[in-house]
């Protein structure tokens, strides 16, 4: 995460008025969001495409974030699984508009 933070990849000034005891919780939190977002390479299909994780697809991670990969490589495939496309494109029916 620190890496990410200060390649810019990820900019945690909204996240400044947040209390520290409770802080580094909520980084984690978000980070641990886009490492897995991106490595499922949701994001360059679904957006967001304005947000404080600058990497858009899953070749960028890799390539910009290579450690931040690993980790989502050695961790969450064994709990985790990232949903079917097919099911991600029926729920785009009830985005709000």
């Amino acid at each position: 995460m620190q890496t990410a933070i200060e390649k810019n990849y990820y900019n945690i000034t909204q996240y400044q008025d947040i209390e520290d005891n409770e802080k580094l919780r909520v980084l984690l939190q978000e980070f641990a969001y886009w490492l897995i977002y991106t490595s499922w390479d949701l994001r360059r299909i679904y957006g967001p495409f304005e947000a404080e994780w600058a990497i858009m697809t899953l070749d960028e991670l890799k390539s910009l974030l290579p450690e931040g990969y690993q980790l989502f490589n050695t961790t969450v495939p064994k709990v985790m699984v990232a949903p079917p496309r097919e099911l991600l494109e029926q729920l785009k029916k009830f985005e709000a508009k």
